[in-house]
């Protein structure tokens, strides 16, 4: 069952996303255009991910992007990433577009996007650190 995130769940959350991700987050923010959710397994936390939701003022209409989807390693080859995914779609259903990002080195993550509607959309991400 995917359901809203509460700071009770950070503990879980943040080794998912470390293990997940090799980072080291020190908290999870809220914002009114950010849902984070968690996905509980038998009152177990064993996923996590959020959807930003935003106006693209080019094209006129809202968009999402969902992010840190990640699965306990532990849980993983049970089709929870899947159903946190279907969850994550529905809640989108006012947005015209949905994105995310995925390394190509995840390819059985890769595998379920594609499964699920996405298509490969060829871009280079940038980052920088300030």
């Amino acid at each position: 069952m995917l359901r809203e995130y509460n700071d009770n769940d950070f503990s879980v959350v943040k080794k998912i996303i470390d293990n997940s991700f090799n980072m080291n987050i020190e908290k999870i923010y809220n914002s009114s255009n950010v849902e984070s959710l968690v996905y509980e397994d038998n009152g177990k936390v064993v996923g996590y991910l959020n959807i930003t939701k935003d106006f693209d003022v080019v094209r006129n209409n809202m968009y999402a992007w969902i992010n840190f989807v990640c699965v306990d390693p532990d849980c993983r080859g049970q089709g929870i990433g899947k159903k946190m995914m279907v969850s994550a779609i529905e809640r989108c259903n006012d947005c015209k577009l949905i994105r995310l990002t995925s390394n190509p080195k995840k390819e059985v993550a890769n595998k379920m996007y594609l499964e699920l509607g996405f298509e490969i959309y060829g871009t280079n991400l940038f980052e920088r650190n300030n």
